[in-house]
């Protein structure tokens, strides 16, 4: 996927498979390929973040080139840290002219992203030593950015994020884009959270951060204050959550058409069309429901998949995967499986094609992640406890897979009616698991077997 001699590389999107991407780095990496590592080979997980740490300066200038503060990651980075994505594509089909590729200016969630994929590694590893000398550092840098690229509305009384692009491509220079707005909140209160600790537990470590990037108490105050009052387009009563401001007020079309081909909406309508329809490439909220799945009533994921899974053409590859594992989530596990059928075959189905400019690497990390995350069940709660909820499909008798979990090693099993965990190193202390909803402790030298 990448060479292993230097921490300034990353995976790309294409790994070295292709030329596809021109070898950039996006989001795919921490959201999509990561996951993997972190639970089979979080050292080299521990090295793959470096990259975005060796180029912090490169956020740092991004955010001051833009007139902001902090770090501001670039969508597609290579080998300086630099934003490189390219400002022009293809000719639109229908006015004659170069469409103007705006991802670079406004796919900003990637900094959060970097952001849930450290926190995401430090929870499954405990690896304080990257958190107090690295993670810290970008957690606060980036931060800061999001404190000055936050916009107050005195009228709402109210903080928003204007003119950005989230997961979904389809839709460009949108206002408070609820996937956007919410992981920036959630980002600014674990920030606040972890330095209030790592202030009172390793006041040394805080000292040399804070005075290596200047940082003042006044911030972290600030920060909390805007946090409260980001704007989240959720309605309370019925639970649905606005993918951003106007979506539904958008034309509707008859997608059926244009299901199961990839990019063949493309054929009929131009970019600026597409735009202004309620059609998604790939679900922001869908995503939003996985990534922070335990702020979500399972009404609340149900409600809106039912609302945002048939506008969803997932022209984009990172979709399916997900999808996979949020139906799985609402327990439809026969969708859950058609999607799963549907991700694996994206590099290895009918359309050969598909894999010219190299295979998709961030879909591969989906693939495990169904598996893994879904069918097997495997997430961290809020608490930061490992938690185990699976989900057969009707064709699978057993699943059997290895987990790294905070420095040990376990073998998870799981049939119809039975999970077994064992730890494969001789632990030394015994580990709180939520298993279907039920706390249970595995001791050492002992393995759990649970009915279910």
């Amino acid at each position: 996927m990448t060479p292993v001699h230097n921490e300034r590389l990353s995976i790309a999107a294409k790994g070295l498979s292709g030329e596809g991407y021109k070898g950039h780095v996006f989001w795919d990496m921490e959201i999509f390929i990561l996951p993997f590592f972190i639970y089979t080979f979080p050292e080299i997980a521990r090295r793959l973040l470096f990259y975005r740490y060796h180029f912090l300066d490169g956020a740092r200038e991004k955010a001051k080139e833009n007139g902001f503060e902090g770090a501001m990651y670039p969508w597609e980075c290579a080998d300086t840290g630099c934003e490189v994505t390219p400002k022009w594509g293809g000719v639109d089909f229908k006015t004659g002219k170069s469409q103007r590729i705006w991802t670079g200016e406004l796919e900003q969630h990637i900094t959060c992203d970097i952001v849930y994929s450290i926190w995401h590694y430090f929870q499954a590893t405990h690896d304080h030593d990257f958190m107090y000398n690295y993670g810290l550092e970008i957690m606060l840098e980036t931060s800061r950015f999001w404190a000055s690229r936050l916009e107050y509305n005195p009228e709402k009384d109210q903080y928003e994020i204007n003119d950005v692009t989230g997961p979904d491509e389809y839709s460009e220079h949108i206002n408070n884009n609820t996937f956007t707005n919410y992981m920036v909140k959630w980002q600014l209160n674990q920030t606040i959270q972890f330095s209030e600790w790592v202030k009172m537990n390793q006041s040394e470590v805080w000292k040399k951060v804070i005075s290596k990037i200047k940082l003042t108490l006044n911030e972290l105050s600030d920060w909390k204050e805007k946090a409260d009052k980001i704007y989240i387009g959720m309605d309370k009563a019925s639970g649905f959550i606005h993918q951003y401001e106007g979506f539904t007020d958008k034309r509707e079309v008859d997608l059926l058409k244009y299901k199961g081909k990839v990019g063949a909406i493309a054929q009929d309508y131009n970019w600026e069309e597409i735009t202004q329809m309620q059609v998604l490439k790939q679900s922001d909220i869908i995503m939003l429901l996985y990534l922070l799945g335990d702020n979500f009533s399972q009404e609340t994921k149900r409600f809106n998949w039912d609302y945002y899974e048939p506008k969803t053409l997932h022209d984009s590859s990172l979709s399916p995967s997900i999808h996979a594992i949020v139906a799985l989530d609402i327990e439809d596990v026969e969708k859950g499986y058609e999607y799963f059928e549907r991700s694996i075959r994206i590099d290895l189905g009918e359309n050969l094609k598909s894999s010219w400019d190299g295979l998709h690497a961030a879909s591969l990390g989906g693939n495990w992640q169904a598996v893994v995350n879904g069918f097997g069940g495997v997430r961290i709660t809020n608490k930061g406890r490992l938690r185990i909820n699976p989900h057969l499909p009707e064709k699978w008798k057993r699943l059997k897979f290895k987990i790294k979990w905070q420095n040990e090693e376990y073998c998870v099993e799981i049939t119809r009616n039975k999970i077994i965990l064992k730890s494969l190193s001789s632990i030394s202390k015994s580990l709180i698991i939520e298993i279907c909803e039920k706390e249970y402790i595995l001791k050492p030298d002992e393995e759990l077997r649970i009915i279910y």
